[in-house]
């Protein structure tokens, strides 16, 4: 972090009355306890691009997001269920190394269970710089198992082998993966550009094939199983057993990662269905500075619980940037990305003002309302 203004440590606490209180207090994190894993989990070296060897501490807001994250999963891996999160963080904060220490650590702390962590973006140049910087962290465990997924192929292998894990146990499936969300498209459709339509099947061909082999597999170890599934297959038509073997092929292990970051451009047709088919029981952070409100493309739906109260795991504005240093004061209008009205807009609110907005969002989205159109009027 070269160049990059001093911070002091921010402590956020509830008074008597309920209310967040904010104050800077940098001994919050020299608890010993506290200390020592900091140390261990958001202090790490770098090497750059010149060879110079960086140190990386985690600021504050980072720290915060990881270990929310890190809550998250503990929950989830007890039996919990909550398996995803929405990190709202403002452009310039840091995403990127949240999405390593909350990597790192969960490799670290459930490297019995096995597990496979997925990095995702959605354009060539963020899996670039991904790239760049993961494997410029001088950690040796994360470095070892890191790799660059290149094709659907290789993906495809990915999960026949993470499905045979799941099944036999014997082999070994755990990893650090980087990934672009369009390798986890259906086959047979236009989106499979000619080079890669040899080998490029879709999920779904695979997960019948792997619900197909699964089928195989009780068929000798457990033939009172095989049996009953077999039954019911006989009973369904060309669709219903599609279906059928699909979910049977699908890898069900709770030990999956994945870290979706630019969650609000892409998480929400046939890409990330597909991923949500194929890995239905993973555990999902969507990384965003700029959350949609379309009512079919809605970032806080597909990562948070707005339904229950919880619209983001954590949130660090852009006046929260301006405060520290890392942003310049910007005044402007609402600015949309894309048309007002058809990406969705961009709104500066209080974390409360927000939180209010949110709730009445998906109040009027259950009456039929497109309270995005409202905006203008309300906010003038």
């Amino acid at each position: 972090w070269r160049g990059l203004p001093a911070y002091r440590w921010l402590i956020k606490e509830r008074d008597s009355s309920g209310k967040v209180v904010k104050r800077f207090d940098v001994t919050y994190i020299l608890e010993p306890k506290r200390l020592l894993e900091f140390i261990k989990y958001f202090v790490f070296y770098r090497r750059s691009r010149d060879g110079v060897l960086d140190k990386i501490v985690a600021r504050y807001n980072q720290y915060y997001a990881a270990k929310k994250a890190m809550k998250r999963i503990d929950e989830y891996m007890k039996g919990g269920g909550k398996n995803r999160g929405l990190i709202w963080h403002w452009l310039g904060s840091g995403k990127t190394y949240i999405m390593f220490f909350i990597a790192n650590y969960y490799l670290d702390k459930y490297w019995h269970e096995r597990p496979v962590i997925f990095f995702i973006v959605d354009r060539r140049d963020l899996e670039e710089q991904h790239e760049r910087m993961l494997t410029s962290i001088e950690e040796k465990k994360f470095k070892i198992l890191f790799k660059k997924i290149e094709s659907i192929r290789d993906l495809h292998g990915l999960i026949r082998v993470m499905k045979e894990s799941e099944v036999r146990g014997g082999t070994i499936a755990w990893g650090v993966y980087l990934t672009t969300i369009q390798k986890f498209r259906r086959g047979g459709g236009r989106t499979v550009s000619e080079d890669e339509r040899e080998f490029a099947r879709g999920l779904l061909d695979l997960l019948r094939e792997l619900g197909e082999e699964y089928l195989e597999y009780l068929r000798v170890e457990n033939p009172e199983e095989y049996e009953r599934h077999r039954r019911i297959l006989k009973e369904l038509d060309d669709r219903g057993r599609l279906e059928y073997l699909v979910k049977l092929g699908q890898v069900k292990g709770k030990n999956i990662l994945l870290l979706i970051d630019e969650a609000h451009r892409t998480q929400y047709g046939i890409l990330a269905a597909m991923r949500k088919t194929a890995l239905p029981n993973a555990l999902a952070f969507g990384f965003t500075g700029t959350p949609v409100f379309k009512h079919e493309r809605n970032t806080f739906v597909e990562f948070a619980y707005p339904h229950r109260g919880e619209y983001y795991l954590d949130v660090y504005f852009i006046r929260d940037s301006i405060r520290d240093g890392f942003t310049l004061p910007l005044v402007y209008h609402a600015v949309g990305e894309g048309e007002i009205g058809g990406e969705g807009i961009r709104i500066r609110l209080s974390e409360e003002e927000l939180k209010g907005f949110i709730e009445e969002y998906m109040k009027a989205r259950e009456r039929g309302i497109d309270l995005t159109e409202q905006l203008d009027t309300m906010y003038k």
